[in-house]
């Protein structure tokens, strides 16, 4: 069976889902807005499943998707069937590279103010606020990731070594 690349998405919506700049666009209707909010989301999907497939020696190809219908009816699944753990690790995923795509744009806004400007009002800790909500993200997906790499996919019981494969042959 196969897991809809849609059932990642919305966990990842309702992650962001007080962001109006990531499903709002000028001039665009609702629908035209969501699907531009789907080829964004589409595009961190595509990061994070890369991510789990480097930093875990992971059972299945998270890379690994097909697409169904066509038009509007167009539907992206994986090609394995996901679990639970992994639907939630692939959109906390996309969600840190939702945050640190903002990284940058603090950066310009912080050149954007002058001297005076400052004065009047200062982004310095909404900027430290952000940077800590965002290394927080980063921690906690970290440990999720590691926790995710020790464990069986399906039974979710620690993973045993086979010491046998490194046993030498003694003389």
């Amino acid at each position: 069976m196969s897991t809809p690349c849609e059932s990642v998405y919305d966990v990842f919506f309702d992650l962001i889902e007080e962001d109006r700049d990531f499903f709002n666009y000028y001039e665009a209707t609702d629908e035209e807005s969501y699907m531009l909010a789907l080829q964004r989301a589409k595009a961190l999907l595509r990061d994070a499943a890369i991510r789990m497939q480097m930093e875990c020696d992971a059972e299945i190809d998270f890379t690994d998707t097909y697409t169904e219908g066509e038009g509007r009816k167009q539907k992206e699944f994986f090609t394995a069937d996901l679990t639970p753990f992994e639907i939630d690790l692939l959109a906390n995923l996309m969600y840190e590279g939702y945050l640190k795509r903002d990284i940058s744009k603090l950066r310009a806004f912080q050149h954007q103010y002058t001297p005076s400007d400052l004065q009047v009002f200062s982004p310095a800790n909404d900027r430290k606020t952000f940077m800590a909500m965002y290394n927080t993200v980063v921690e906690e997906n970290k440990v999720k990731l590691d926790r995710y790499a020790r464990r069986d996919r399906t039974t979710g019981k620690q993973r045993s070594i086979d010491y046998t494969s490194y046993e030498t042959e003694e003389s």
